[in-house]
């Protein structure tokens, strides 16, 4: 009888150690599985953004030595109207290669930003197709930063087709 009740007791013992300390213990091992995951996960994260870091940076310094090398295609006069009439020069010349005959060249006020301005000029021009193609060609090929900010074509006169009225407006990039 004293050996039934103490393996009895011994029994009972260790379902009360089961009940409150291993089980528990489970729901806490699960749970604590979930939060590393979580945490992992994260880690995870970090490390790649970190990496990526290296990347951007490098993005970066590419970013600004080709700023630098389009710096030097603008306008580095140091007044704005050296600089207008530096790019209506430009401009003259590549029209003149092109085969386009300028009628009249009108500058419009200057644009300024925090450290470049636009030197906007307005040309009326005439020619055919083919000079205007040539024309928008050369800008696109040019050195200098210039762009074509609008561009009307119409015909001169209904009688000779191919004659065509042009009227540009052109903008140079100027290094304030």
């Amino acid at each position: 009888m004293k050996k039934s009740v103490i393996v009895s007791a011994i029994i009972m013992a260790i379902i009360a150690a089961h009940v409150f300390f291993v089980m528990p213990l489970a729901g806490k091992r699960a749970e604590m599985k979930e939060l590393l995951q979580v945490k992992y996960a994260s880690l995870r994260k970090y490390e790649t953004f970190i990496k990526s870091t290296g990347n951007a940076e490098t993005e970066l310094d590419a970013a600004v030595k080709e700023v630098e090398a389009l710096e030097a295609n603008a306008f580095q006069d140091k007044n704005e109207s050296l600089a207008f009439a530096k790019m209506q020069g430009y401009v003259q010349d590549m029209a003149e290669k092109s085969g386009i005959k300028i009628l009249s060249i009108k500058p419009l006020s200057v644009v300024k930003y925090k450290h470049y301005a636009d030197l906007p000029i307005q040309l009326e021009a005439s020619g055919g197709i083919i000079q205007l193609g040539e024309f928008l060609k050369q800008t696109d090929a040019s050195k200098q930063l210039i762009r074509i900010d609008r561009l009307s074509i119409g015909v001169m006169n209904i009688q000779t087709p191919g004659e065509l009225k042009i009227r540009i407006q052109v903008s140079g990039l100027m290094k304030l």
